[in-house]
Protein backbone atom coordinates (compact mmCIF):
# COMPACT_ATOMS: atom_id res chain seq x y z
CA UNK A 1 0.00 0.00 0.00
CA UNK A 2 1.38 3.40 -1.01
CA UNK A 3 2.21 5.71 1.89
CA UNK A 4 1.24 9.37 1.72
CA UNK A 5 4.30 10.77 3.55
CA UNK A 6 7.82 9.63 4.33
CA UNK A 7 11.46 10.67 4.64
CA UNK A 8 13.89 10.42 1.72
CA UNK A 9 17.61 10.31 2.57
CA UNK A 10 20.26 10.33 -0.17
CA UNK A 11 23.73 8.86 0.25
CA UNK A 12 26.64 6.94 -1.25
CA UNK A 13 29.20 4.66 0.47
CA UNK A 14 31.46 7.63 1.29
CA UNK A 15 28.89 9.42 3.46
CA UNK A 16 26.79 6.52 4.66
CA UNK A 17 28.05 7.04 8.24
CA UNK A 18 26.27 10.41 8.17
CA UNK A 19 23.17 8.85 6.58
CA UNK A 20 23.00 6.34 9.42
CA UNK A 21 23.01 9.25 11.89
CA UNK A 22 20.28 10.93 9.85
CA UNK A 23 18.27 7.72 10.10
CA UNK A 24 18.71 7.65 13.88
CA UNK A 25 17.56 11.26 14.20
CA UNK A 26 14.36 10.41 12.34
CA UNK A 27 13.74 7.45 14.58
CA UNK A 28 14.46 9.53 17.72
CA UNK A 29 12.19 12.46 16.90
CA UNK A 30 9.60 11.03 14.49
CA UNK A 31 9.22 7.50 15.81
CA UNK A 32 9.74 3.91 14.62
CA UNK A 33 6.80 3.93 12.22
CA UNK A 34 7.91 6.89 10.06
CA UNK A 35 8.73 5.33 6.65
CA UNK A 36 12.17 6.11 5.24
CA UNK A 37 13.49 5.60 1.72
CA UNK A 38 17.23 5.74 1.05
CA UNK A 39 18.28 6.77 -2.44
CA UNK A 40 21.71 5.14 -2.72
CA UNK A 41 24.32 5.88 -5.36
CA UNK A 42 25.98 2.49 -5.01
CA UNK A 43 25.27 -0.86 -3.35
CA UNK A 44 22.62 -0.42 -0.61
CA UNK A 45 24.43 -3.04 1.48
CA UNK A 46 26.56 -0.11 2.67
CA UNK A 47 23.60 0.94 4.85
CA UNK A 48 24.36 -1.93 7.21
CA UNK A 49 21.89 -2.61 10.01
CA UNK A 50 19.54 0.08 8.70
CA UNK A 51 18.30 -2.50 6.21
CA UNK A 52 16.86 -4.62 9.03
CA UNK A 53 14.24 -1.91 9.67
CA UNK A 54 10.91 -2.99 8.17
CA UNK A 55 10.00 0.66 7.55
CA UNK A 56 13.06 1.28 5.35
CA UNK A 57 13.14 0.91 1.57
CA UNK A 58 15.85 1.74 -0.98
CA UNK A 59 16.17 3.18 -4.47
CA UNK A 60 19.24 2.59 -6.66
CA UNK A 61 20.29 3.02 -10.28
CA UNK A 62 18.64 -0.31 -11.06
CA UNK A 63 15.26 1.16 -10.14
CA UNK A 64 15.53 3.98 -12.68
CA UNK A 65 14.15 3.19 -16.13
CA UNK A 66 14.02 6.60 -17.83
CA UNK A 67 17.31 7.27 -19.66
CA UNK A 68 17.08 11.01 -18.93
CA UNK A 69 17.02 10.43 -15.19
CA UNK A 70 19.73 7.78 -15.38
CA UNK A 71 21.95 10.32 -17.11
CA UNK A 72 21.27 13.23 -14.74
CA UNK A 73 20.05 11.66 -11.49
CA UNK A 74 23.23 10.44 -9.80
CA UNK A 75 26.49 11.87 -8.54
CA UNK A 76 27.39 14.62 -6.05
CA UNK A 77 24.21 16.55 -5.28
CA UNK A 78 22.18 14.91 -8.03
CA UNK A 79 21.23 11.60 -6.41
CA UNK A 80 18.32 13.20 -4.57
CA UNK A 81 16.69 14.00 -7.92
CA UNK A 82 15.73 10.34 -8.36
CA UNK A 83 13.30 10.60 -5.47
CA UNK A 84 11.39 13.44 -7.09
CA UNK A 85 9.93 10.91 -9.53
CA UNK A 86 10.54 7.53 -7.87
CA UNK A 87 9.87 8.17 -4.18
CA UNK A 88 7.49 5.58 -2.72
CA UNK A 89 5.70 8.44 -0.94
CA UNK A 90 3.33 10.99 -2.40
CA UNK A 91 5.01 13.70 -0.32
CA UNK A 92 8.40 13.59 1.37
CA UNK A 93 10.92 15.42 3.49
CA UNK A 94 14.24 15.19 1.67
CA UNK A 95 17.50 15.05 3.61
CA UNK A 96 21.07 14.96 2.39
CA UNK A 97 23.14 12.33 4.18
CA UNK A 98 24.79 15.09 6.23
CA UNK A 99 21.48 16.46 7.52
CA UNK A 100 19.62 15.37 10.65
CA UNK A 101 16.11 15.92 11.95
CA UNK A 102 15.99 17.98 15.14
CA UNK A 103 12.57 17.99 16.81
CA UNK A 104 9.22 17.40 15.16
CA UNK A 105 9.86 19.07 11.82
CA UNK A 106 6.76 17.48 10.33
CA UNK A 107 4.38 19.01 12.85
CA UNK A 108 6.14 22.38 12.84
CA UNK A 109 6.92 22.97 9.15
CA UNK A 110 5.07 20.59 6.85
CA UNK A 111 1.93 21.94 5.18
CA UNK A 112 -0.13 19.82 2.77
CA UNK A 113 -1.03 21.27 -0.61
CA UNK A 114 2.33 22.64 -1.76
CA UNK A 115 4.55 21.20 -4.46
CA UNK A 116 7.68 22.18 -2.51
CA UNK A 117 8.45 23.62 0.90
CA UNK A 118 11.92 25.15 0.91
CA UNK A 119 14.14 26.82 3.45
CA UNK A 120 14.22 30.62 3.65
CA UNK A 121 17.27 32.29 5.16
CA UNK A 122 18.09 35.72 3.70
CA UNK A 123 17.87 38.25 0.89
CA UNK A 124 20.55 37.28 -1.65
CA UNK A 125 22.57 39.86 -3.57
CA UNK A 126 23.41 39.46 -7.27
CA UNK A 127 26.93 38.36 -6.34
CA UNK A 128 25.64 35.75 -3.90
CA UNK A 129 23.09 34.44 -6.39
CA UNK A 130 25.81 34.07 -9.01
CA UNK A 131 28.11 32.23 -6.60
CA UNK A 132 25.64 29.86 -4.94
CA UNK A 133 22.94 29.35 -7.55
CA UNK A 134 23.39 30.66 -11.09
CA UNK A 135 24.87 33.55 -13.06
CA UNK A 136 21.76 35.62 -13.89
CA UNK A 137 23.29 37.35 -16.92
CA UNK A 138 24.14 33.96 -18.41
CA UNK A 139 20.90 32.19 -17.53
CA UNK A 140 18.68 34.83 -19.13
CA UNK A 141 20.34 34.09 -22.47
CA UNK A 142 18.46 30.79 -22.41
CA UNK A 143 15.38 31.90 -20.43
CA UNK A 144 14.92 35.60 -21.35
CA UNK A 145 11.56 35.88 -19.58
CA UNK A 146 12.93 34.77 -16.20
CA UNK A 147 13.03 37.56 -13.59
CA UNK A 148 15.53 36.36 -11.02
CA UNK A 149 15.13 39.51 -8.89
CA UNK A 150 11.67 38.46 -7.69
CA UNK A 151 13.09 35.55 -5.72
CA UNK A 152 16.01 37.06 -3.79
CA UNK A 153 14.51 35.95 -0.48
CA UNK A 154 13.41 32.53 -1.70
CA UNK A 155 16.53 30.84 -3.04
CA UNK A 156 17.50 27.97 -0.76
CA UNK A 157 20.19 25.49 0.18
CA UNK A 158 18.90 22.18 -1.18
CA UNK A 159 20.28 19.94 1.57
CA UNK A 160 16.68 19.63 2.72
CA UNK A 161 13.24 20.38 1.33
CA UNK A 162 9.71 18.97 1.26
CA UNK A 163 8.39 17.84 -2.12
CA UNK A 164 5.40 16.33 -3.84
CA UNK A 165 6.37 13.43 -6.08
CA UNK A 166 6.10 14.34 -9.76
CA UNK A 167 5.74 18.06 -9.10
CA UNK A 168 8.60 18.84 -11.48
CA UNK A 169 8.37 17.93 -15.14
CA UNK A 170 11.18 15.46 -15.87
CA UNK A 171 11.87 17.02 -19.27
CA UNK A 172 12.29 20.45 -17.64
CA UNK A 173 14.85 18.93 -15.27
CA UNK A 174 16.66 17.16 -18.09
CA UNK A 175 16.84 20.34 -20.18
CA UNK A 176 18.36 22.41 -17.35
CA UNK A 177 20.75 19.59 -16.36
CA UNK A 178 21.97 19.39 -19.95
CA UNK A 179 22.42 23.16 -20.02
CA UNK A 180 24.57 22.84 -16.91
CA UNK A 181 26.80 20.36 -18.74
CA UNK A 182 26.98 22.39 -21.96
CA UNK A 183 27.64 25.82 -20.50
CA UNK A 184 29.85 25.90 -17.37
CA UNK A 185 29.33 29.66 -17.03
CA UNK A 186 25.69 29.36 -15.95
CA UNK A 187 25.94 27.28 -12.76
CA UNK A 188 29.28 28.10 -11.18
CA UNK A 189 28.88 26.27 -7.87
CA UNK A 190 28.21 22.83 -9.34
CA UNK A 191 25.81 20.17 -8.14
CA UNK A 192 22.04 20.36 -8.28
CA UNK A 193 21.51 23.48 -6.16
CA UNK A 194 21.57 26.01 -9.00
CA UNK A 195 19.42 24.06 -11.46
CA UNK A 196 16.88 23.11 -8.80
CA UNK A 197 16.60 26.66 -7.47
CA UNK A 198 16.06 27.94 -10.99
CA UNK A 199 13.30 25.41 -11.63
CA UNK A 200 11.63 26.34 -8.34
CA UNK A 201 11.75 30.05 -9.07
CA UNK A 202 10.80 29.71 -12.74
CA UNK A 203 7.91 27.43 -11.78
CA UNK A 204 6.69 30.05 -9.31
CA UNK A 205 6.95 32.79 -11.92
CA UNK A 206 4.96 30.73 -14.43
CA UNK A 207 2.51 29.72 -11.66
CA UNK A 208 3.08 26.04 -12.42
CA UNK A 209 4.46 25.30 -8.93
CA UNK A 210 3.13 26.11 -5.47
CA UNK A 211 6.10 26.75 -3.21
CA UNK A 212 6.12 27.70 0.46
CA UNK A 213 9.26 29.31 1.90
CA UNK A 214 9.86 28.66 5.61
CA UNK A 215 12.94 29.14 7.76
CA UNK A 216 13.65 25.69 9.14
CA UNK A 217 17.22 24.73 8.17
CA UNK A 218 20.14 25.32 10.53
CA UNK A 219 23.62 25.25 8.98
CA UNK A 220 26.03 25.11 11.94
CA UNK A 221 28.88 27.04 10.27
CA UNK A 222 26.48 30.01 9.99
CA UNK A 223 25.68 30.04 13.73
CA UNK A 224 27.78 30.73 16.81
CA UNK A 225 28.61 28.02 19.33
CA UNK A 226 26.58 29.66 22.09
CA UNK A 227 23.32 29.38 20.12
CA UNK A 228 24.12 25.86 18.95
CA UNK A 229 24.95 24.73 22.48
CA UNK A 230 21.73 26.23 23.79
CA UNK A 231 19.26 24.83 21.25
CA UNK A 232 20.90 22.35 18.84
CA UNK A 233 23.19 20.15 20.93
CA UNK A 234 22.89 16.98 23.04
CA UNK A 235 22.81 19.26 26.09
CA UNK A 236 19.78 21.05 24.64
CA UNK A 237 18.21 17.66 24.00
CA UNK A 238 18.61 16.51 27.58
CA UNK A 239 17.44 19.88 28.94
CA UNK A 240 14.35 19.90 26.68
CA UNK A 241 15.44 23.10 24.89
CA UNK A 242 15.09 21.73 21.36
CA UNK A 243 14.17 24.18 18.62
CA UNK A 244 12.78 22.11 15.74
CA UNK A 245 14.89 22.30 12.59
CA UNK A 246 16.78 20.28 10.07
CA UNK A 247 20.46 20.65 10.93
CA UNK A 248 22.53 20.45 7.75
CA UNK A 249 26.28 20.01 8.09
CA UNK A 250 27.34 21.32 4.70
CA UNK A 251 30.76 22.85 4.31
CA UNK A 252 33.24 21.56 6.89
CA UNK A 253 32.17 18.04 7.77
CA UNK A 254 31.64 16.87 11.37
CA UNK A 255 34.25 14.62 12.91
CA UNK A 256 34.82 13.01 16.26
CA UNK A 257 38.09 14.88 16.79
CA UNK A 258 36.28 18.19 17.22
CA UNK A 259 34.55 19.20 20.47
CA UNK A 260 32.81 22.18 18.90
CA UNK A 261 29.06 22.63 19.30
CA UNK A 262 29.01 22.87 15.51
CA UNK A 263 29.41 19.09 15.22
CA UNK A 264 27.99 17.78 18.52
CA UNK A 265 24.48 16.82 17.35
CA UNK A 266 25.74 14.86 14.33
CA UNK A 267 28.32 13.04 16.43
CA UNK A 268 25.62 12.27 19.00
CA UNK A 269 23.43 10.46 16.45
CA UNK A 270 26.38 8.77 14.79
CA UNK A 271 27.27 7.26 18.15
CA UNK A 272 23.64 6.36 18.90
CA UNK A 273 23.46 4.41 15.66
CA UNK A 274 26.58 2.41 16.48
CA UNK A 275 25.47 1.71 20.06
CA UNK A 276 21.78 1.03 19.52
CA UNK A 277 21.51 -0.29 15.96
CA UNK A 278 24.92 -1.80 15.30
CA UNK A 279 25.17 -3.01 18.94
CA UNK A 280 28.80 -1.99 19.38
CA UNK A 281 30.43 -1.34 22.72
CA UNK A 282 31.19 2.34 23.55
CA UNK A 283 34.92 1.88 22.86
CA UNK A 284 34.31 0.04 19.59
CA UNK A 285 31.89 2.77 18.52
CA UNK A 286 34.42 5.52 19.21
CA UNK A 287 37.18 3.65 17.37
CA UNK A 288 34.94 3.10 14.34
CA UNK A 289 33.91 6.77 14.29
CA UNK A 290 37.57 7.77 14.38
CA UNK A 291 38.38 5.42 11.51
CA UNK A 292 35.43 6.72 9.47
CA UNK A 293 36.56 10.31 9.96
CA UNK A 294 40.13 9.59 8.94
CA UNK A 295 38.98 7.72 5.84
CA UNK A 296 36.07 9.89 4.70
CA UNK A 297 36.96 13.36 6.03
CA UNK A 298 40.70 13.81 6.50
CA UNK A 299 42.07 11.69 3.64
CA UNK A 300 39.87 13.43 1.02
CA UNK A 301 40.81 16.78 2.58
CA UNK A 302 44.52 15.95 2.21
CA UNK A 303 44.00 14.79 -1.37
CA UNK A 304 42.28 18.05 -2.26
CA UNK A 305 45.10 19.99 -0.62
CA UNK A 306 47.76 18.10 -2.57
CA UNK A 307 45.79 18.62 -5.79
CA UNK A 308 45.61 22.38 -5.18
CA UNK A 309 49.35 22.58 -4.47
CA UNK A 310 50.14 20.68 -7.65
CA UNK A 311 47.86 22.95 -9.65
CA UNK A 312 49.52 26.03 -8.17
CA UNK A 313 52.97 24.64 -8.97
CA UNK A 314 51.97 24.03 -12.59
CA UNK A 315 50.69 27.59 -12.86
CA UNK A 316 53.95 28.97 -11.47
CA UNK A 317 55.98 26.77 -13.80
CA UNK A 318 54.18 28.18 -16.80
Amino acid sequence: MEKSFGIVITCYPGDVHFAQASYMSVRYFLGPDMPICFVVDGDPICLGEVLSDANVTTLTRNDVVDSRLKETGFGWGFTKMVGLWHSPFKESLYLDADAIVWGNVIEDFYKHGYDFIVDQQKLYSDVEIAFWFFAPQELVKYYPDFDFTKFRARYACTGTFYARRGALDLQDWYDIAMLQKRDPNVFLFGGEMGPLNFLWAYGCQRESLRILSVKYQVIPVDHDDVELQEYYSPEALHANRVRPAVIHFCGKKPNIFSRSAKVASMNFFRKQYLLQKAKLSPWSALLLMAWQDVRFVFVPWLRRGVSKVRSLCRQIAH
